[in-house]
């Protein structure tokens, strides 16, 4: 689970349950699960405004 907060007081935020998965003996978010639950939880407004940049480090 992660907290995100969307103003600098942090009265705004939100809370994700990442769904993770394992491969290669790595740790991956899996997205599709992960957005499939928050429908579940949230309705289907769910990650309706968000948008996800992944980084490679």
């Amino acid at each position: 689970m992660a907290s995100l907060y969307f103003t600098p007081d942090k009265k705004e935020f939100s809370t994700v349950n990442w769904a993770l998965r394992q491969e290669g003996g790595r740790w991956f978010i899996d997205f599709d699960e992960t957005i499939r639950g928050e429908k579940a939880r949230n309705g289907a407004n769910a990650f309706q405004s968000w948008i996800l940049k992944v980084q490679k480090r």
